[in-house]
């Protein structure tokens, strides 16, 4: 199996609405992403059962920057399948460091 690392970056303008969070969340499904870079949430606080609401079954793992007042708000998901985050700092922006875990790909020659 050769296991692909995707990167999702999208300016989604908001995640207030349900039926926002709804589309978000079918559009990323059909995207099969690893690593999910959303900008613009506008959402001050973003708790476990908020992010189930637009990202993806798999993306149990993320960080944020919260909005301030009614602009910004960033949010990286990732699979935790794929990578395993060690180290974030938050301040003007979100770093994340990790290390992937990609399953082994033998050649037949």
């Amino acid at each position: 199996m050769n296991r692909q690392i995707k990167i999702a970056s999208w300016n989604v303008r908001g995640l207030g609405r349900e039926n926002k969070c709804t589309d978000v969340k079918q559009c990323l499904q059909s995207a099969t992403t690893s690593i999910l870079c959303l900008q613009e949430t506008k959402l001050e606080l973003i708790s476990v059962f908020k992010a189930s609401s637009f990202l993806p079954p798999g993306f149990r793992s993320f960080h944020f920057l919260p909005s301030n007042g009614a602009s910004g708000g960033l949010l990286t998901a990732w699979d935790d399948t794929y990578l395993q985050c060690t180290r974030v700092h938050l301040g003007l922006l979100l770093s994340l460091a990790g290390s992937l875990s990609l399953p082994m790909v033998r050649s037949l020659s």
